[in-house]
């Protein structure tokens, strides 16, 4: 009890700053993280029951599920990873070498190369053949090169460095590597929060070049199936969250790369330590197919006719509805609170409240004490 009236006072001393009349904000939000996550805080995925890879030279395709593929699976994921580093860690393997001469075989083959499945365990290759529509699939030679392919690239997939945007209506979150002190690991991934996706759309348009306007589509589309989809309840906020490839709820797609070029230059000014050479991918909540989002007209959920997305003070439209929150009075916060029984429901909301305040003003987040009717 003296918990809840503590958490009350502490936010009607502070209601006066954000004011209580009626704002326009948009629903969608992701939890900001802004401090150092080591890249071995990865999840606890060892293997995929599902795998196939497509080796070549310079890198190797790896495709991989949770469930059965079929014709129509919308639950396929796809990472390319550099070739050198994935022989490099099979070379470890108690079987690696003759692992690695099966692989290096296959991508040297005089004719086209056809995928790889490396299942664990080991099964019929027929649900890849009805995914992919391929006359021919071949299989790894045994049950031990496939265990060991699928371990390593199940590494892999979060080890090899990359670059992932998770666009927002307001906010681009952009996790990347790079080489921190000699009291950090050389391989850490920090996740910024500060670019804006206003600005990056804004400096992209000024590009007539078609790569650009196919990022803008990109850009616009994974914000648009993001807006709305991140359940707050089952979110920690007072811990790190580290992106994994490995968690199949969210799709990343790998970008051209003169797409990616186009991304690095619009971030400039907000961002102007994106390293180069390294893959860059756009991520959005599972549900829909690449090609669904892109069939997709943006003109069915933007509001402005100079096709940038709205400030967050905006109102907004998502297909043909204004999406409107009030900002609470302290009143009905109070009832909130005593109606919620989770006391560490509002602890985790103001905590994401007080330490987003150096990326926006404070009325901004006073509405996401809105939502504790929601999360109850």
């Amino acid at each position: 009890m003296f918990t809840r009236f503590s958490l009350l006072a502490l936010v009607g001393s502070i209601a006066h700053v954000w004011e209580v009349a009626p704002a326009l904000v948009p629903v969608e939000r992701f939890v900001p993280i802004d401090s150092i996550v080591p890249i071995n805080n990865i999840a606890s995925v060892e293997h995929f029951p599902y795998m196939m890879v497509n080796p070549t030279h310079q890198h190797l395709d790896v495709y991989y599920s949770m469930t059965e593929p079929t014709a129509h699976s919308k639950h396929i994921r796809h990472r390319r990873l550099n070739v050198q580093d994935v022989y490099s860690a099979l070379a470890k393997e108690s079987n690696g070498q003759e692992v690695i001469t099966e692989l290096k075989h296959h991508a040297n083959s005089p004719w086209p190369a056809h995928p790889m499945v490396v299942d664990h365990p080991r099964k019929s290759s027929w649900p890849w053949l009805t995914w992919n529509r391929r006359d021919v699939i071949d299989r790894c030679s045994t049950s031990a090169n496939a265990a060991a392919i699928n371990k390593v690239c199940t590494q892999q997939l979060d080890t090899q460095p990359s670059i992932m945007l998770v666009p927002f209506g307001n906010v681009i979150h952009i996790k990347y590597p790079m080489t921190m002190s000699s009291n950090h690991p050389s391989e850490s991934y920090i996740l910024r929060t500060d670019v804006r996706t206003r600005k990056v759309l804004s400096d992209l348009r000024k590009k007539t070049s078609a790569k650009s306007s196919e990022a803008i589509n990109k850009i616009t589309s994974a914000a648009h199936l993001n807006a709305g989809q991140v359940d707050l309840s089952r979110v920690d906020l007072l811990l790190p969250v580290h992106w994994s490839y490995r968690d199949t709820t969210m799709v990343y797609r790998l970008l051209g790369a003169r797409e990616a070029d186009a991304i690095r230059k619009a971030c400039v000014g907000q961002v102007n330590d994106l390293p180069d050479q390294i893959p860059v991918y756009i991520g959005h909540r599972g549900g829909l197919t690449w090609s669904q989002i892109n069939a997709r007209p943006l003109q069915d959920w933007m509001a402005h006719d100079d096709h940038f997305l709205p400030n967050i003070d905006d109102g907004y439209q998502v297909r043909g509805k204004e999406i409107q929150i009030r900002i609470p009075t302290p009143f009905k916060l109070l009832s909130q609170i005593f109606r919620s029984p989770s006391i560490s429901t509002h602890i985790n909301l103001l905590f994401q409240v007080l330490s987003d305040l150096k990326f926006y003003s404070y009325k901004r987040y006073f509405s996401h004490l809105n939502k504790l009717k929601y999360l109850r």
